[in-house]
């Protein structure tokens, strides 16, 4: 009974692991330019906070001015802390239309604070 029970924890493992390292399928991109109507409708600015590095950004911003060319992206770098905190300021006329950071807990303490509303 013992070694069935093994046999079925191993056989439950190993199928875990496989499911974990099946690949993920490509999404084919999109030809048609993202967001544009809404941006544009939005008064055709975007405003991006980025705890990222300006140099990471700039490929990814400057393709979206390229699909995009009527709308005017304003990108601003900092570190993740200077960004939330400015969020917390502008609590009541947000600056921002993105913010893009990879701290779970800065956009979880953000949240808490009903900033991302």
């Amino acid at each position: 009974m013992v070694r069935y029970a093994f046999a079925a924890v191993v056989m439950l493992t190993l199928a875990v692991l496989l499911g974990a390292c099946s690949p993920i399928p490509a999404v084919a991109p999109t030809a048609a330019p993202v967001a544009t109507e809404t941006a544009a409708e939005a008064g055709g600015k975007l405003v991006i906070y980025s705890g990222r590095s300006e140099p990471l950004l700039k490929p990814v911003v400057d393709a979206f001015r390229a699909a995009n060319p009527g709308v005017d992206v304003l990108l601003k770098a900092g570190s993740n802390s200077e960004l939330a905190n400015a969020l917390l300021e502008e609590r009541g006329n947000p600056q921002a239309d993105l913010f893009i950071t990879t701290e779970l807990v800065t956009i979880q303490s953000l949240a808490a604070e009903g900033v991302l509303d």
